[in-house]
């Protein structure tokens, strides 16, 4: 019997398949195993410890759909932060990169100086890009709901429906910020 391991499919003119290149990309499996245990141990970059992680080292997300979800989480943080509401994560690496917005309203300094309309323009210019980045999402909801489950739940996507959702809203999310391959 023939091992099919090291077969590669070929175009017509008989180069390897670009598409298997491209599949190719994202880490073997069990690199990726490593380096989810290594992040969930605190010994490596705690993003690959996260969900959306986990889905781009195991190949079912694209790189441009991995940089639109980190792209979402410093969004949704900033907007948080602007609304005065607590990070969602505040033991993440990026609530900590997002520092100046301001903790509690006690904290801020006063409108009427040069750092208050600062502070007021960068909320102002946050909740902007959350809004923009809702709009652009989209208003399914099943699909919305299987982005927000993985997104903002860090739970894996149920089934090959939920996954579908999130890729797509992933993607849309892609072209939105102008994120290319």
């Amino acid at each position: 019997m023939a091992r099919s391991k090291g077969i590669r499919h070929r175009e017509p003119t008989g180069r390897p398949s670009r598409a298997e290149a491209a599949a190719e990309d994202a880490p073997p499996p069990v690199s990726a195993k490593r380096l989810r245990d290594a992040a969930i141990a605190r010994m490596a970059d705690p993003e690959w410890g996260t969900e959306l992680g986990r889905l781009w080292l195991a190949g079912k997300i694209t790189a441009a759909e991995y940089q639109a979800g980190k792209r979402w989480w410093n969004v949704r943080e900033a907007y948080l932060l602007a609304i005065g509401s607590p990070p969602a994560y505040p033991s993440s690496v990026m609530s900590s990169a997002l520092g100046g917005m301001g903790s509690a309203a006690g904290d801020d300094p006063p409108i009427t100086t040069r750092e208050g309309r600062r502070l007021r323009e960068k909320r102002e210019r946050a909740v902007a890009e959350y809004d923009r980045a809702t709009a652009a999402l989209g208003t399914g909801a099943d699909m919305l709901a299987a982005f927000r489950l993985t997104m903002e739940h860090e739970q894996a996507p149920i089934g090959a429906v939920g996954l579908s959702n999130l890729g797509w809203c992933l993607h849309r999310l892609a072209q939105h910020w102008r994120i290319s391959q």
